[in-house]
């Protein structure tokens, strides 16, 4: 049997016998109906696998559209299933709202203005919305969403959001990953070592012989538009009628390369890089500068400050002196003299700024463990011979958690906006990098530009609040004498 038609043929049957094992579990238990909602799910998503390698007599254009509506009907209902399991109220609306929507868009890309990119992301960003509708609906914890976390995860995949490269093209037959794998020029016919597939020639070459998805925005951080319609910093591209945004392309307003997704959706910088790009970019690195350096601090500052409050005597005594000397070290001026000598990096700001950064945790948990280390239990936890590390980290550690978390949100947004200051002083990241406090530099530069100052400010103050009410959140989750109700 042919490898194609045997794939094509397992994913239907294999959707149709879990279907059929959730439709018998759900005769044995009847009281539980979204059994048969989720053996329902997994029927529907058996002919949209079938769809997608046969062809219906109605051709092939409304094949595809069967194909996605079986699969959106399928979705609908294992995200139902899902919610009614866990007995929370099902959203019939939101999710009748973000499935039409998807489906929609699939519509209008492949009817109105064909484009194969469009309808494979609007259906990717309604399954996306659906998932993060059930997610929203799953929360444990009210009053704080989880719109922080799932800024900062998809901020982990920026290369598939905003990209000078396809995620996924075939050429000649062979499916390539432009994202992941550095292919030379050479294998598309030129001879350069590095592709730059914002080429006209490559896309030509690659549109005869194959295909190609793009990212949502076809530019990376450090992609330079050289189509711009004026000198840079550009207005945002839906600010221009269409004559005028595409006039520096050859083909002017027909040009295929003038399109939606080469829109600098948040305008230019004055070099010419998309603002959007840099800011997704810009958010990733502060914010994993931000937990990394909260992680490492509180780690340090948690130990030193055990030690210092458990032991007391003179260790509490060498510590505070150490800890008055190390606390009085002007930090800015180091980091000016380490970047005189030093070439600017990630890393080598992170070393400097833990340096000094853990001191911050050291006298709460200090004073936690100073009023908990002579309580009953821990004088039995002595007696019966526990060792004092198991008191520390087991018994005393827990209940100064919650004074510890208290810090946390503080340490993390301080660590944040250090590093925009740096980097907005000239001292932070090395030139070029994708960074918050250099788009506000370039905007201070660029008065006539107000589009940097603003997508910039509203970031970054988006940022530290959401970060402060995830940290509030941790903070209640492991208080022990917080109810949710």
């Amino acid at each position: 049997m042919d490898t194609g038609l045997l794939i094509a043929l397992l994913n239907p049957t294999i959707a149709l016998a879990l279907g059929a094992a959730f439709l018998v579990l759900w005769f044995h238990q009847r009281h539980r109906p979204y059994l048969a909602v989720l053996a329902t799910s997994y029927c529907l998503s058996a002919p949209g696998f079938l769809f997608q390698y046969f062809t219906l007599p109605v051709g092939m254009v409304l094949t595809k559209l069967v194909s996605n509506i079986c699969f959106t009907a399928a979705g609908c209902c294992l995200s139902s299933a899902i919610v009614a399991r866990y007995g929370r109220r099902v959203p019939y609306v939101g999710i009748a709202l973000t499935t039409g929507g998807g489906l929609a868009a699939f519509s209008w890309f492949m009817f109105v203005q064909p484009d194969l990119t469009w309808r494979i992301l609007s259906m990717n960003f309604g399954f996306g919305a659906l998932s993060l509708l059930v997610a929203a609906e799953l929360r444990t914890v009210r009053g704080n969403g989880p719109t922080e976390k799932i800024l900062f995860v998809l901020s982990l995949f920026s290369e598939f959001i905003a990209n000078d490269k396809p995620i996924i093209a075939s050429y000649k037959g062979e499916i390539l990953f432009p994202v992941l794998v550095a292919y030379p020029e050479e294998k598309f016919g030129g001879f350069y070592a590095v592709t730059d597939y914002r080429d006209p020639v490559i896309q030509d070459e690659i549109n005869a012989n194959g295909w190609m998805i793009w990212p949502p925005v076809r530019y990376s951080y450090q992609t330079v538009n050289n189509a711009i319609p004026e000198a840079a910093p550009t207005k945002p591209s839906w600010l221009y009628d269409k004559k005028t945004l595409c006039n520096q392309y050859p083909q002017g307003a027909a040009d295929p390369n003038c399109s939606v997704g080469n829109w600098n959706w948040l305008g230019t910088d004055d070099q010419a890089r998309d603002v959007l790009a840099r800011l997704i970019y810009g958010f990733r690195i502060s914010v994993l500068f931000g937990l990394i350096l909260t992680v490492g601090s509180s780690l340090i500052g948690v130990a030193a400050g055990a030690m210092q409050g458990y032991f007391g005597g003179w260790t509490d005594l060498l510590f505070q002196r150490f800890i008055e000397i190390w606390s009085a070290i002007p930090v800015l001026y180091l980091l000016l003299i380490v970047a005189a000598i030093l070439p600017p990096g990630f890393f080598i700001l992170l070393g400097l700024m833990l340096l000094f950064s853990w001191v911050a945790l050291v006298g709460v948990v200090r004073a936690e463990f100073l009023r908990a280390r002579n309580f009953e239990y821990v004088n039995a936890a002595r007696a019966l011979g526990v060792p004092n590390r198991t008191i520390m980290f087991r018994h005393l550690l827990p209940n100064a958690m919650v004074a510890t978390l208290t810090f946390l949100p503080f340490l993390l947004s301080g660590s944040i906006s250090t590093l925009t200051s740096l980097d907005y002083l000239g001292f932070g990241l090395p030139p070029g990098s994708a960074s918050l406090g250099e788009m506000l530099k370039q905007a201070q530069r660029n008065l006539n530009a107000p589009w940097l100052g603003i997508s910039a400010f509203i970031v970054i103050s988006l940022m530290l609040s959401l970060l402060v009410f995830v940290g509030e959140a941790t903070r209640d989750a492991f208080d022990p004498r917080k109810t949710f109700k």
